[in-house]
Protein backbone atom coordinates (compact mmCIF):
# COMPACT_ATOMS: atom_id res chain seq x y z
CA UNK A 1 0.00 0.00 0.00
CA UNK A 2 1.06 3.54 -0.50
CA UNK A 3 2.72 5.15 2.46
CA UNK A 4 3.29 2.00 4.48
CA UNK A 5 3.68 -1.22 2.53
CA UNK A 6 6.73 -3.05 1.29
CA UNK A 7 7.51 -3.20 -2.37
CA UNK A 8 6.28 -6.37 -4.00
CA UNK A 9 3.39 -6.75 -1.58
CA UNK A 10 -0.01 -7.45 -3.06
CA UNK A 11 -2.33 -4.51 -2.59
CA UNK A 12 -6.10 -4.92 -2.37
CA UNK A 13 -6.52 -1.20 -3.00
CA UNK A 14 -4.47 -1.40 -6.19
CA UNK A 15 -6.34 -4.46 -7.43
CA UNK A 16 -9.70 -2.81 -6.82
CA UNK A 17 -8.52 0.37 -8.55
CA UNK A 18 -7.23 -1.56 -11.57
CA UNK A 19 -10.43 -3.60 -11.76
CA UNK A 20 -12.49 -0.41 -11.63
CA UNK A 21 -10.38 1.14 -14.40
CA UNK A 22 -10.75 -1.93 -16.62
CA UNK A 23 -14.50 -2.05 -16.05
CA UNK A 24 -14.81 1.67 -16.84
CA UNK A 25 -12.78 1.33 -20.06
CA UNK A 26 -14.70 -1.75 -21.22
CA UNK A 27 -18.01 -0.09 -20.39
CA UNK A 28 -17.07 2.95 -22.48
CA UNK A 29 -15.95 0.79 -25.40
CA UNK A 30 -19.02 -1.44 -25.30
CA UNK A 31 -21.31 1.57 -24.93
CA UNK A 32 -19.84 3.02 -28.11
CA UNK A 33 -19.72 -0.28 -30.00
CA UNK A 34 -23.35 -1.19 -29.33
CA UNK A 35 -24.79 1.79 -31.28
CA UNK A 36 -22.35 0.95 -34.08
CA UNK A 37 -23.77 -2.57 -34.35
CA UNK A 38 -27.38 -1.48 -33.83
CA UNK A 39 -27.17 1.12 -36.63
CA UNK A 40 -25.74 -1.49 -38.98
CA UNK A 41 -28.52 -3.98 -38.21
CA UNK A 42 -31.27 -1.38 -38.52
CA UNK A 43 -29.97 -0.06 -41.86
CA UNK A 44 -29.61 -3.58 -43.26
CA UNK A 45 -33.18 -4.38 -42.20
CA UNK A 46 -34.41 -1.14 -43.75
CA UNK A 47 -32.62 -1.95 -47.03
CA UNK A 48 -34.24 -5.39 -47.12
CA UNK A 49 -37.70 -3.91 -46.67
CA UNK A 50 -37.07 -1.28 -49.36
CA UNK A 51 -35.92 -3.91 -51.88
CA UNK A 52 -38.92 -6.09 -51.16
CA UNK A 53 -41.36 -3.18 -51.49
CA UNK A 54 -39.77 -2.11 -54.78
CA UNK A 55 -39.98 -5.64 -56.22
CA UNK A 56 -43.65 -5.92 -55.20
CA UNK A 57 -44.42 -2.50 -56.72
CA UNK A 58 -42.86 -3.51 -60.07
CA UNK A 59 -44.77 -6.79 -60.09
CA UNK A 60 -48.05 -4.92 -59.57
CA UNK A 61 -47.11 -2.39 -62.26
CA UNK A 62 -46.36 -5.15 -64.75
CA UNK A 63 -49.82 -6.59 -64.15
CA UNK A 64 -51.47 -3.26 -64.95
CA UNK A 65 -49.33 -2.35 -67.95
CA UNK A 66 -49.59 -5.82 -69.48
CA UNK A 67 -53.31 -5.25 -70.00
CA UNK A 68 -52.75 -1.88 -71.69
CA UNK A 69 -49.68 -2.58 -73.85
CA UNK A 70 -49.63 -4.86 -76.92
CA UNK A 71 -46.56 -6.80 -75.73
CA UNK A 72 -45.09 -7.76 -72.39
CA UNK A 73 -41.71 -6.38 -73.40
CA UNK A 74 -43.25 -2.95 -74.00
CA UNK A 75 -45.09 -3.09 -70.68
CA UNK A 76 -41.90 -4.05 -68.85
CA UNK A 77 -39.94 -1.14 -70.29
CA UNK A 78 -42.68 1.32 -69.37
CA UNK A 79 -42.87 0.06 -65.80
CA UNK A 80 -39.11 0.16 -65.32
CA UNK A 81 -38.92 3.67 -66.71
CA UNK A 82 -41.64 4.85 -64.34
CA UNK A 83 -40.16 3.22 -61.21
CA UNK A 84 -36.50 3.75 -61.91
CA UNK A 85 -34.54 4.92 -58.83
CA UNK A 86 -31.06 6.34 -58.59
CA UNK A 87 -28.52 3.58 -57.84
CA UNK A 88 -31.25 0.92 -58.10
CA UNK A 89 -30.76 -1.98 -60.54
CA UNK A 90 -34.06 -3.45 -61.83
CA UNK A 91 -34.40 -6.35 -64.24
CA UNK A 92 -37.32 -8.34 -65.68
CA UNK A 93 -36.54 -11.85 -66.87
CA UNK A 94 -38.69 -14.13 -68.97
CA UNK A 95 -38.36 -17.74 -70.08
CA UNK A 96 -36.27 -16.65 -73.05
CA UNK A 97 -33.95 -14.38 -71.10
CA UNK A 98 -33.68 -10.72 -70.11
CA UNK A 99 -36.76 -8.73 -71.10
CA UNK A 100 -35.89 -5.26 -69.78
CA UNK A 101 -33.39 -3.65 -67.39
CA UNK A 102 -32.63 -0.27 -65.91
CA UNK A 103 -30.07 1.14 -63.48
CA UNK A 104 -26.34 0.83 -62.90
CA UNK A 105 -24.42 -2.18 -61.77
CA UNK A 106 -23.80 -5.73 -62.74
CA UNK A 107 -26.53 -7.98 -64.16
CA UNK A 108 -28.55 -9.63 -61.44
CA UNK A 109 -29.99 -12.58 -63.35
CA UNK A 110 -33.15 -14.54 -62.66
CA UNK A 111 -31.61 -16.45 -59.76
CA UNK A 112 -31.86 -20.07 -58.78
CA UNK A 113 -35.50 -20.21 -57.75
CA UNK A 114 -37.30 -19.71 -54.41
CA UNK A 115 -34.03 -19.62 -52.46
CA UNK A 116 -33.23 -16.22 -54.00
CA UNK A 117 -36.68 -14.73 -53.43
CA UNK A 118 -35.97 -13.32 -49.96
CA UNK A 119 -33.85 -10.16 -49.72
CA UNK A 120 -30.22 -11.01 -49.20
CA UNK A 121 -26.80 -9.48 -49.54
CA UNK A 122 -24.70 -9.93 -52.67
CA UNK A 123 -21.43 -8.08 -52.31
CA UNK A 124 -22.29 -4.40 -51.79
CA UNK A 125 -26.00 -4.72 -52.70
CA UNK A 126 -29.23 -6.03 -51.22
CA UNK A 127 -30.95 -8.20 -53.83
CA UNK A 128 -34.48 -9.62 -54.08
CA UNK A 129 -35.93 -11.76 -56.92
CA UNK A 130 -39.72 -12.05 -57.11
CA UNK A 131 -41.37 -14.60 -59.45
CA UNK A 132 -44.66 -13.42 -61.00
CA UNK A 133 -47.82 -15.38 -61.79
CA UNK A 134 -47.09 -14.99 -65.56
CA UNK A 135 -43.80 -16.85 -65.24
CA UNK A 136 -41.52 -13.84 -65.24
CA UNK A 137 -38.94 -12.89 -62.54
CA UNK A 138 -38.44 -9.36 -61.23
CA UNK A 139 -34.89 -8.82 -59.89
CA UNK A 140 -34.19 -5.73 -57.79
CA UNK A 141 -30.95 -4.53 -56.15
CA UNK A 142 -30.22 -1.49 -53.96
CA UNK A 143 -26.83 -0.38 -52.61
CA UNK A 144 -26.23 -1.23 -48.95
CA UNK A 145 -26.88 1.85 -46.82
CA UNK A 146 -24.27 0.78 -44.26
CA UNK A 147 -21.58 0.86 -46.89
CA UNK A 148 -17.90 0.10 -46.32
CA UNK A 149 -17.17 3.81 -46.68
CA UNK A 150 -19.65 4.64 -43.90
CA UNK A 151 -18.26 1.87 -41.73
CA UNK A 152 -14.76 3.24 -42.19
CA UNK A 153 -15.89 6.72 -41.20
CA UNK A 154 -17.60 5.37 -38.08
CA UNK A 155 -14.53 3.29 -37.23
CA UNK A 156 -12.30 6.36 -37.53
CA UNK A 157 -14.69 8.29 -35.30
CA UNK A 158 -14.67 5.38 -32.84
CA UNK A 159 -10.87 5.28 -32.70
CA UNK A 160 -10.42 9.03 -32.52
CA UNK A 161 -13.20 9.74 -30.05
CA UNK A 162 -14.28 6.73 -28.02
CA UNK A 163 -10.89 5.10 -27.40
CA UNK A 164 -9.33 8.22 -25.84
CA UNK A 165 -12.48 8.72 -23.78
CA UNK A 166 -12.26 5.09 -22.63
CA UNK A 167 -8.67 5.60 -21.56
CA UNK A 168 -9.68 8.80 -19.76
CA UNK A 169 -12.53 6.94 -18.03
CA UNK A 170 -10.08 4.24 -16.95
CA UNK A 171 -7.68 6.80 -15.48
CA UNK A 172 -10.48 8.66 -13.68
CA UNK A 173 -11.92 5.39 -12.30
CA UNK A 174 -8.46 4.33 -11.10
CA UNK A 175 -7.88 7.62 -9.32
CA UNK A 176 -11.35 7.67 -7.77
CA UNK A 177 -10.98 4.09 -6.53
CA UNK A 178 -7.61 4.84 -4.97
CA UNK A 179 -9.01 8.00 -3.41
CA UNK A 180 -11.99 6.08 -2.03
CA UNK A 181 -9.73 3.39 -0.55
CA UNK A 182 -7.19 5.81 0.88
CA UNK A 183 -8.92 5.88 4.31
CA UNK A 184 -8.27 2.13 4.59
CA UNK A 185 -4.59 2.69 3.86
CA UNK A 186 -4.48 5.44 6.48
CA UNK A 187 -6.12 3.12 9.02
CA UNK A 188 -3.54 0.44 8.24
CA UNK A 189 -0.73 2.98 8.66
CA UNK A 190 -2.09 4.06 12.06
CA UNK A 191 -2.26 0.45 13.23
CA UNK A 192 1.29 -0.21 12.00
CA UNK A 193 2.53 2.74 14.06
CA UNK A 194 1.32 1.10 17.28
CA UNK A 195 4.25 -0.26 19.26
CA UNK A 196 3.97 -3.78 20.68
CA UNK A 197 3.13 -3.71 24.35
CA UNK A 198 2.31 0.00 24.37
CA UNK A 199 -1.00 1.32 25.64
CA UNK A 200 -3.61 1.38 22.90
CA UNK A 201 -4.32 4.92 21.76
CA UNK A 202 -7.67 5.33 19.96
CA UNK A 203 -7.53 5.55 16.18
CA UNK A 204 -9.15 8.55 14.54
CA UNK A 205 -11.41 7.61 11.61
CA UNK A 206 -9.78 9.15 8.47
CA UNK A 207 -13.20 9.85 6.94
CA UNK A 208 -16.84 10.12 7.91
CA UNK A 209 -17.88 7.17 5.76
CA UNK A 210 -20.01 4.72 7.73
CA UNK A 211 -17.82 1.73 6.86
CA UNK A 212 -14.58 3.49 7.80
CA UNK A 213 -16.05 4.79 11.05
CA UNK A 214 -17.34 1.34 12.00
CA UNK A 215 -13.96 -0.24 11.18
CA UNK A 216 -12.10 2.36 13.26
CA UNK A 217 -14.50 1.80 16.17
CA UNK A 218 -14.05 -1.97 15.89
CA UNK A 219 -10.25 -1.58 15.90
CA UNK A 220 -10.43 0.72 18.90
CA UNK A 221 -12.66 -1.70 20.78
CA UNK A 222 -10.37 -4.62 19.94
CA UNK A 223 -7.28 -2.65 20.92
CA UNK A 224 -8.85 -1.61 24.21
CA UNK A 225 -9.78 -5.22 24.96
CA UNK A 226 -6.25 -6.38 24.19
CA UNK A 227 -4.81 -3.65 26.38
CA UNK A 228 -7.14 -4.64 29.21
CA UNK A 229 -6.23 -8.29 28.79
CA UNK A 230 -2.50 -7.53 28.93
CA UNK A 231 -3.02 -5.24 31.90
CA UNK A 232 -5.03 -7.94 33.67
CA UNK A 233 -2.21 -10.43 33.16
CA UNK A 234 0.30 -7.97 34.55
CA UNK A 235 -1.94 -7.17 37.49
CA UNK A 236 -2.37 -10.88 38.13
CA UNK A 237 1.36 -11.34 38.61
CA UNK A 238 1.58 -8.26 40.80
CA UNK A 239 -1.49 -9.20 42.84
CA UNK A 240 -0.24 -12.74 43.31
CA UNK A 241 3.14 -11.55 44.53
CA UNK A 242 1.54 -9.08 46.91
CA UNK A 243 -1.09 -11.47 48.22
CA UNK A 244 1.47 -14.21 48.82
CA UNK A 245 3.71 -12.00 50.89
CA UNK A 246 1.77 -12.29 54.16
CA UNK A 247 1.35 -16.10 54.12
CA UNK A 248 5.00 -16.45 53.25
CA UNK A 249 5.91 -14.20 56.16
CA UNK A 250 3.90 -16.45 58.44
CA UNK A 251 5.61 -19.50 56.97
CA UNK A 252 9.00 -17.98 57.62
CA UNK A 253 8.05 -17.04 61.19
CA UNK A 254 6.77 -20.54 61.87
CA UNK A 255 9.71 -22.32 60.34
CA UNK A 256 11.27 -22.64 63.77
CA UNK A 257 8.06 -23.89 65.35
CA UNK A 258 5.92 -26.97 65.04
CA UNK A 259 5.38 -28.80 61.81
CA UNK A 260 1.61 -28.39 62.21
CA UNK A 261 1.91 -24.61 62.09
CA UNK A 262 4.00 -24.74 58.96
CA UNK A 263 1.51 -27.12 57.36
CA UNK A 264 -1.42 -24.81 58.13
CA UNK A 265 0.42 -21.82 56.66
CA UNK A 266 1.19 -23.75 53.48
CA UNK A 267 -2.45 -24.85 53.14
CA UNK A 268 -3.57 -21.25 53.60
CA UNK A 269 -1.09 -20.17 50.96
CA UNK A 270 -2.38 -22.77 48.52
CA UNK A 271 -6.00 -21.79 49.04
CA UNK A 272 -5.23 -18.13 48.60
CA UNK A 273 -3.40 -18.73 45.34
CA UNK A 274 -6.28 -20.82 43.99
CA UNK A 275 -8.84 -18.21 44.99
CA UNK A 276 -6.81 -15.35 43.53
CA UNK A 277 -6.39 -17.12 40.21
CA UNK A 278 -10.11 -17.86 40.09
CA UNK A 279 -10.94 -14.22 40.80
CA UNK A 280 -8.56 -12.50 38.38
CA UNK A 281 -8.50 -14.94 35.47
CA UNK A 282 -12.14 -15.99 35.25
CA UNK A 283 -13.96 -12.98 36.71
CA UNK A 284 -16.28 -15.32 38.63
CA UNK A 285 -19.08 -13.77 40.72
CA UNK A 286 -18.21 -15.22 44.10
CA UNK A 287 -21.36 -13.77 45.70
CA UNK A 288 -23.28 -16.20 43.48
CA UNK A 289 -20.94 -19.21 43.30
CA UNK A 290 -19.12 -19.02 46.63
CA UNK A 291 -19.84 -20.66 49.96
CA UNK A 292 -21.45 -19.18 53.06
CA UNK A 293 -18.95 -17.11 55.06
CA UNK A 294 -19.40 -15.55 58.50
CA UNK A 295 -17.88 -12.08 58.05
CA UNK A 296 -17.73 -11.67 61.84
CA UNK A 297 -15.41 -14.67 62.05
CA UNK A 298 -13.26 -13.16 59.30
CA UNK A 299 -12.60 -9.95 61.23
CA UNK A 300 -12.01 -11.89 64.45
CA UNK A 301 -9.42 -14.13 62.74
CA UNK A 302 -7.57 -11.11 61.39
CA UNK A 303 -7.59 -9.43 64.81
CA UNK A 304 -6.31 -12.63 66.44
CA UNK A 305 -3.45 -12.81 63.96
CA UNK A 306 -2.32 -9.34 65.10
CA UNK A 307 -2.64 -10.03 68.80
CA UNK A 308 0.55 -9.16 70.62
CA UNK A 309 1.69 -6.73 67.97
CA UNK A 310 2.70 -3.11 68.37
CA UNK A 311 -0.81 -1.94 67.53
CA UNK A 312 -4.00 -2.79 69.41
CA UNK A 313 -6.64 -4.24 67.10
CA UNK A 314 -10.19 -3.98 68.42
CA UNK A 315 -13.10 -5.96 66.99
CA UNK A 316 -16.72 -4.85 66.88
CA UNK A 317 -18.92 -7.51 65.38
CA UNK A 318 -21.98 -9.58 66.31
CA UNK A 319 -21.82 -13.33 66.48
CA UNK A 320 -22.91 -13.81 62.89
CA UNK A 321 -22.90 -11.65 59.74
CA UNK A 322 -23.31 -13.87 56.71
CA UNK A 323 -22.17 -13.29 53.15
CA UNK A 324 -21.56 -15.60 50.21
CA UNK A 325 -18.06 -15.77 48.80
CA UNK A 326 -14.50 -17.00 49.31
CA UNK A 327 -13.27 -16.90 52.91
CA UNK A 328 -9.55 -16.87 52.04
CA UNK A 329 -9.94 -13.86 49.75
CA UNK A 330 -12.01 -11.96 52.31
CA UNK A 331 -9.39 -12.73 54.94
CA UNK A 332 -6.66 -11.44 52.63
CA UNK A 333 -8.59 -8.22 51.94
CA UNK A 334 -9.33 -7.43 55.58
CA UNK A 335 -5.83 -8.41 56.63
CA UNK A 336 -4.31 -6.03 54.12
CA UNK A 337 -6.45 -3.17 55.41
CA UNK A 338 -5.38 -3.95 58.97
CA UNK A 339 -1.71 -4.16 57.93
CA UNK A 340 -2.01 -0.78 56.26
CA UNK A 341 -3.64 0.74 59.34
CA UNK A 342 -0.97 -0.70 61.63
CA UNK A 343 1.76 0.62 59.38
CA UNK A 344 0.54 4.21 59.18
CA UNK A 345 -1.35 4.75 62.47
CA UNK A 346 0.53 6.49 65.29
CA UNK A 347 1.89 4.38 68.12
CA UNK A 348 -0.36 3.69 71.09
CA UNK A 349 -3.49 4.16 68.95
CA UNK A 350 -6.03 1.45 68.21
CA UNK A 351 -7.12 0.00 64.88
CA UNK A 352 -10.81 -0.86 64.86
CA UNK A 353 -12.17 -3.69 62.72
CA UNK A 354 -15.95 -3.99 62.40
CA UNK A 355 -18.46 -6.22 60.69
CA UNK A 356 -22.06 -5.12 60.45
CA UNK A 357 -24.94 -5.73 58.12
CA UNK A 358 -28.62 -5.58 57.37
CA UNK A 359 -30.95 -7.37 54.97
CA UNK A 360 -29.36 -5.74 51.91
CA UNK A 361 -25.63 -5.43 52.55
CA UNK A 362 -22.71 -6.25 54.83
CA UNK A 363 -19.87 -3.85 55.61
CA UNK A 364 -16.39 -4.91 56.71
CA UNK A 365 -14.52 -1.82 57.90
CA UNK A 366 -11.06 -0.97 59.22
CA UNK A 367 -10.60 2.43 60.87
CA UNK A 368 -7.41 4.03 62.16
CA UNK A 369 -6.23 7.34 63.55
CA UNK A 370 -3.45 7.78 61.00
CA UNK A 371 -2.62 10.76 58.78
CA UNK A 372 -5.55 10.04 56.49
CA UNK A 373 -5.76 10.70 52.76
CA UNK A 374 -5.18 13.97 50.98
CA UNK A 375 -8.04 15.65 49.12
CA UNK A 376 -8.91 13.75 45.95
CA UNK A 377 -6.99 10.59 46.92
CA UNK A 378 -10.01 8.66 48.21
CA UNK A 379 -11.35 8.12 44.68
CA UNK A 380 -7.99 7.01 43.23
CA UNK A 381 -6.28 5.11 46.00
CA UNK A 382 -7.86 1.79 44.91
CA UNK A 383 -6.35 2.04 41.41
CA UNK A 384 -3.31 -0.18 40.69
CA UNK A 385 0.07 1.37 41.51
CA UNK A 386 -1.54 4.45 43.08
CA UNK A 387 -0.34 5.20 46.61
CA UNK A 388 -1.52 7.76 49.09
CA UNK A 389 0.76 10.67 49.92
CA UNK A 390 1.23 9.33 53.44
CA UNK A 391 2.88 6.21 52.05
CA UNK A 392 4.78 7.80 49.21
CA UNK A 393 8.12 7.45 50.92
CA UNK A 394 7.51 4.10 52.59
CA UNK A 395 7.58 0.53 51.41
CA UNK A 396 4.85 -0.92 49.24
CA UNK A 397 3.95 -1.45 45.63
CA UNK A 398 0.64 0.40 45.44
CA UNK A 399 -1.23 -2.84 44.70
CA UNK A 400 -2.70 -3.77 48.07
CA UNK A 401 -5.77 -1.54 47.95
CA UNK A 402 -6.26 -2.41 44.26
CA UNK A 403 -6.37 -6.06 45.30
CA UNK A 404 -8.90 -5.21 48.02
CA UNK A 405 -11.08 -3.47 45.44
CA UNK A 406 -10.80 -6.41 43.04
CA UNK A 407 -11.82 -8.87 45.77
CA UNK A 408 -14.81 -6.69 46.68
CA UNK A 409 -15.87 -6.49 43.01
CA UNK A 410 -15.47 -10.25 42.68
CA UNK A 411 -18.00 -10.59 45.49
CA UNK A 412 -20.45 -8.22 43.79
CA UNK A 413 -19.53 -5.35 46.11
CA UNK A 414 -17.19 -2.38 46.27
CA UNK A 415 -14.40 -0.86 48.34
CA UNK A 416 -14.21 2.76 49.46
CA UNK A 417 -12.31 5.10 51.74
CA UNK A 418 -14.11 7.71 53.88
CA UNK A 419 -12.73 10.22 56.40
CA UNK A 420 -13.11 9.12 60.05
CA UNK A 421 -12.05 11.75 62.53
CA UNK A 422 -8.31 12.23 62.24
CA UNK A 423 -7.84 9.03 60.28
CA UNK A 424 -9.49 7.04 57.51
CA UNK A 425 -12.11 4.31 57.45
CA UNK A 426 -11.71 1.72 54.70
CA UNK A 427 -14.88 -0.20 53.93
CA UNK A 428 -15.68 -3.33 51.95
CA UNK A 429 -19.39 -3.34 51.16
CA UNK A 430 -20.79 -6.74 50.07
CA UNK A 431 -24.28 -8.06 49.26
CA UNK A 432 -25.92 -9.72 52.25
CA UNK A 433 -26.29 -13.50 52.20
CA UNK A 434 -29.31 -14.82 50.32
CA UNK A 435 -30.40 -18.42 49.85
CA UNK A 436 -29.84 -19.88 46.41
Amino acid sequence: MEGGGLRGERSVARRIAVAGAVVAALTALVSAAVPFVVVGLRLTSSDARSVERLARSIEEGLGREEREEPTFERAARDVLQETALEDARIEVWGPAGLVAAVGPGRVLGAGDGPSDASPHRERSRIVARRPTAAGYVVSVALPISFSPALRREMAYSFLLGVVPLSLLAAVVAFRLARHGLRPLEELAAQVEERRPGARWEPIDAPSRDVEITRLANALNETGARMTSAVAAERELAAYAAHALRTPLTRLAALSGGSADGIRRAVVTLQRLVDSLLLLVRTGARLDETGTTVNAADVVRQVAAAHAGGTRRVEVRAPDEVLVRGDEELLLAAVEHLVDNACRYAPERTAVTVTAEGDAASVTLAVADEGPGLAEGEASRVFEPFVRGSAGASGEGSGLGLALVSRIAQGHGGSARAVPAGTGTRFEIVLPAWKPR
